[in-house]
């Protein structure tokens, strides 16, 4: 009787396990975009924000994946200037959400061909 429990728990911890994998997943993880920065962005104050991030700006871009697909991206800097114009990012798109979760710049040379090309 006791060993069968211990089967039991163990058959339930597992599936929690996957369940929760699973739901990170397509919750806290992105699929990679480009975007070339264009504009300076929509300057934004929030003062009931705390004071690092009370100065954002907004940006609305084209996105492009690693096979050309196209995505338009919204998504917020927060920070005093604008981002560097003619910049290019990659950004990690959530589907499930629909967020940038995060973005970093990268150089033109290390963007997949297809979204080059369509960024430029």
């Amino acid at each position: 009787m006791l060993k069968k429990a211990g089967i039991v728990l163990l058959v339930i911890l597992g599936l929690m396990a996957i369940g929760g994998g699973w739901y990170y997943h397509e919750n806290y993880t992105g699929e990679d975009y480009y975007v070339k920065i264009t504009t300076n962005g929509e300057k934004l104050r929030d003062t009931e924000a705390p004071a690092a991030y009370q100065v954002y700006y907004e940006y609305a871009l084209p996105a492009f994946n690693e096979a050309g697909q196209q995505r338009q991206v919204t998504f917020d800097a927060f920070r005093d200037n604008p981002l560097r114009r003619n910049a290019y990012l990659k950004v990690a798109y959530n589907h499930t959400r629909g967020v940038i979760l995060s973005y970093e710049e990268v150089q033109q040379k290390d963007i997949p061909k297809k979204a080059a090309s369509k960024l430029n």
